[in-house]
């Protein structure tokens, strides 16, 4: 061994020769301007070789995968490594069809509505018995409080809630919403025989017999206001009829108990959008 590799210190040959003399001399020239000097040596020094060592451990990165890029090397002789880096990147083919903003491709089926089309209940309307004629439909600004309350309400409850007389008005806060509500109406204004239930509400809570009902139907109206005038008649009701625009009301009250029913009727692409309010007469 030569003198010069005796007095390098470990690590010596680790350090490329020009960066191994800058380190020397920086060191040499602190060292002469006390101990501040000593300090900012040390520091400057210990910097420099970490840099040094940085760009040393990036080439042997750079070098490592040009190795294995070319099947060279230690690692190129692990047929598991270079199969893993080999292989393609997998993907779901099912997941590219999903629906969403990103998809790939278009949902198979178009998205289903909320509300069913006009048509499903086609040859399922009345067609049994011979039905009374409605009255002939009077003004709107004619002694119509159902009329009013129509136009203000923005859901079935706030319907019930806007109904003329006490009893309904008491009754709203404690309806609560359920399909099964359209099984309870009275007699005197069941549900019509096609009925596509929307939305129900009802409340038999503090004495109250409150029920209401939204449906589409795909009868006309003027089948269905002679359906519903002949069932309040028959249930002791008197009925008057209002129209109000393009909408018919049907307010009915029998006088005995103070049962009322109030239809409201509109018309739909292909049939009829019906609203049923009751207050007592099960």
């Amino acid at each position: 061994m030569s003198r010069d590799m005796q007095r390098r210190p470990a690590g010596y040959n680790d350090i490329p020769r020009g960066t191994a003399h800058a380190l020397f001399t920086i060191v040499g020239h602190g060292w002469r301007m006390g101990r501040p000097g000593k300090l900012a040596a040390v520091l400057l020094a210990l910097a420099i070789a970490a840099c040094s060592g940085a760009v040393d451990g990036e080439a042997d990165g750079t070098a490592l995968a040009a190795e294995l890029a070319q099947g060279q090397g230690e690692d190129a002789a692990d047929p598991a490594l270079m199969a893993a880096l080999s292989d393609p990147i997998m993907v779901d083919p099912l997941l590219s069809t999903k629906a969403n903003a990103d998809a790939i491709r278009p949902p198979t089926q178009p998205m289903s509505g909320l509300v069913p089309r006009d048509d499903v209940a086609v040859g399922t309307s009345y067609s049994g018995g011979s039905l009374a004629k409605a009255p002939a439909a009077l003004p709107a600004d004619r002694d119509c409080p159902q009329c009013t309350a129509s136009a203000a309400a923005m859901t079935l409850v706030a319907l019930v809630a806007g109904q003329p007389g006490a009893e309904l008005p008491r009754c709203a806060p404690s309806m609560r919403y359920s399909a099964a509500w359209a099984q309870a109406l009275p007699p005197a204004a069941p549900l019509f025989p096609d009925a596509r239930v929307i939305e129900a509400a009802g409340s038999d809570a503090g004495g109250c017999a409150s029920r209401a009902v939204s449906f589409a139907s795909a009868t006309p109206i003027a089948t269905l206001l002679d359906w519903y005038y002949t069932q309040a008649s028959r249930a002791g009701y008197v009925a008057v009829h209002h129209r109000d625009g393009d909408q018919h009301i049907l307010a009915a009250r029998r006088s005995g108990d103070g049962a009322t029913a109030v239809v409201y009727l509109n018309p739909r692409d292909a049939g009829s959008s019906v609203d049923v309010v009751t207050a007592r007469g099960l």
